[in-house]
């Protein structure tokens, strides 16, 4: 691939090589996750940058600052799903950088901190009540 690579083509590629493994090592639903990803990374492309797809040496950590603020405030995506989205982003492109596709992980050393909602239980004596 080499320095003119793109971050979509290099997605697209990656798919295609994930859909490979799917029944094998890799399982479908994981396969229609990873497209989600690429068509919300797509979107914000298109909206930030009006472009169809961008250089993979050009990201760097502000692109990713954006992405997250884009997928909470545009998209109305919450921070958990957000951290996994952009997980599985950087586990693409470290992929990417380890085939030596790339020679700099655009990446490497970003990290997004999900917060979560505090989350209430039912009493445990809750079942046992009668109507």
């Amino acid at each position: 691939m080499g320095d003119d690579c793109r971050l979509l083509q290099t997605f697209n590629e990656y798919l295609a090589d994930f859909l490979k493994r799917v029944d094998k090592d890799r399982a479908y639903f994981t396969y229609e996750d990873y497209c989600l990803r690429r068509r919300r990374l797509a979107a914000f492309l298109e909206y930030e940058y009006h472009v169809k797809d961008i250089p993979f040496k050009e990201p760097k950590g502000d692109f990713i600052d954006k992405f997250v603020v884009y997928l909470s405030t545009v998209k109305g995506i919450a921070s958990g799903t957000i951290h996994a989205g952009v997980k599985k982003l950087r586990l693409m492109t470290y992929t990417v950088y380890k085939n030596g596709w790339v020679s700099v992980d655009p990446f490497a050393g970003f990290h997004v901190k999900p917060t979560y909602a505090e989350r209430r239980y039912l009493p445990c004596n809750w079942s046992s009540r009668s109507s």
